[in-house]
């Protein structure tokens, strides 16, 4: 019944751009006498839908609601909300914390309505039982901000109510088309080709690659996976500096980052080795998988003068636990990890040669700042008796290579993290 998650796994949803730009409806008539109508959003974006059981209406200059008018159960809309500021994690996170049943929210991604080349983060909630709420949110980023779908249809266990519903939603959904939807930043480090153990993985700007082993398969992929065009595999993967660790097969896989392309990448042969890595669910969870004692972190929704934090991924190695969010609406890594296991205290795993080093303090901690812009620190490091920590931050678009904190933000954070 659902399409959405398998629409927004496909390829090639690109529609034609409609014309114009302002926050107006055009109502043309279709080709089979249905009243079609055109939301155009200030933001850049338009929707189409049929106003026999459709009707919009719109919260704000930012926000739009469509309301299902045919026969149903209960209440059931598409709601698409432009958000400056924060991130899609951070988006996702204050709407579906307002759901029911959290343990029951399932998290995927796919292919950003709309599109074939941008990526979005989703997550569903399904009825208890044969009736009821079936709630899926979608964010990504657009144009410096976070673009968000939040679909709520009331499943009332009739199929041809329920079909219709559907049906009439999902094709809002996939109706919508852009003026200009610019590159998104947060995985631009990602695309290259990779290679070692016999293995070969490209990754494409576009979310396409192409695995070869064996053979060569067309993959897609996102945040930490890639999967099969076709979908018969799906493999986890992560990127730590130039390495790329793929659990293929049931074992860890180290690929090192071949320049050049994928011919270079044919003749290297590196070794494979076991991805250090592990997966928590939470900061405690991930300083007990370390050993590093306590990982304490801001609360999420916490504000400094950079913006609300937000954390929603930890990870663990021997002796290193990492939490993985955004401050505003830049991304955020922090580690925290045992001193006599890293030279000098970095535990950053971040060689990039920064154009600035200063020093600042945080309390009696003494902190050091690296940047490519003078007082707007990317890289913190500081360390504490037994352990040493580190925080990366990235900006978006533009300012992904220049964008930092300022001193006062920077104390706020190391203040707050042991």
């Amino acid at each position: 019944m659902k399409k959405v998650l398998s629409v927004l796994m496909s390829i090639g949803l690109t529609a034609t751009m409609f014309a114009g730009c302002s926050a107006a409806v055009d109502e043309t008539p279709a080709t089979d006498g249905h009243e079609e109508m055109t939301y155009m959003s200030a933001n850049g974006y338009q929707l189409r839908y049929s106003a026999l059981n459709i009707e919009s209406s719109e919260i704000d200059e930012d926000t739009v609601q469509f309301i299902y008018t045919g026969e149903s159960s209960g209440t059931n809309t598409l709601t698409v909300t432009y958000i400056e500021g924060i991130g899609p994690d951070e988006a996702l996170y204050d709407l579906t914390s307002l759901w029911e049943e959290q343990e029951a929210i399932q998290r995927s991604e796919g292919v950003f309505p709309g599109t074939s080349d941008k990526w979005g983060i989703i997550r569903t909630l399904s009825p208890d039982g044969e009736e009821g709420l079936y709630e899926c949110a979608i964010a990504g980023e657009y144009n410096g901000g976070v673009l968000l779908f939040e679909l709520a249809e009331y499943v009332s266990g009739d199929d041809t109510i329920d079909m219709a519903v559907s049906d009439a939603l999902d094709n809002v959904l996939c109706s919508i088309t852009y003026d200009d939807f610019e590159p998104q930043s947060m995985y631009s480090y990602y695309p290259g080709t990779y290679s070692g153990d016999g293995k070969t993985l490209t990754l494409n700007d576009d979310h396409s690659g192409t695995l070869s082993a064996q053979d060569d398969v067309e993959i897609l992929w996102g945040s930490d996976y890639i999967m099969a065009s076709d979908g018969s595999f799906t493999y986890n993967f992560t990127i730590e500096g130039d390495n790329l660790y793929l659990e293929y097969d049931g074992e860890w896989l180290e690929l090192s980052s071949v320049a050049g392309g994928s011919e270079t990448a044919e003749t290297e042969q590196i070794v494979g080795m076991i991805n250090p890595w592990s997966n928590a669910a939470t900061a405690d969870e991930a300083a007990t998988g370390a050993g590093v004692g306590d990982f304490t972190l801001p609360d999420n929704r916490t504000d400094t003068t950079a913006g609300p934090i937000f954390f929603d991924s930890y990870f663990y190695m021997d002796g290193v636990a990492e939490a993985q969010g955004s401050i505003g609406a830049a991304s955020m890594i922090v580690r925290k990890g045992l001193v006599s296991l890293f030279e000098e205290g970095d535990i950053s795993g971040d060689w990039t040669d920064y154009s600035y080093v200063w020093y600042t303090t945080a309390g009696d901690t003494d902190v050091t700042c690296r940047g490519n812009e003078d007082g707007q620190a990317m890289l913190i490091s500081w360390t504490d008796g037994d352990y040493c920590y580190s925080i990366m931050i990235r900006g978006q678009g533009d300012i992904y290579d220049t964008y930092g904190l300022a001193d006062e933000a920077v104390a706020e954070l190391v203040g707050a993290i042991s």
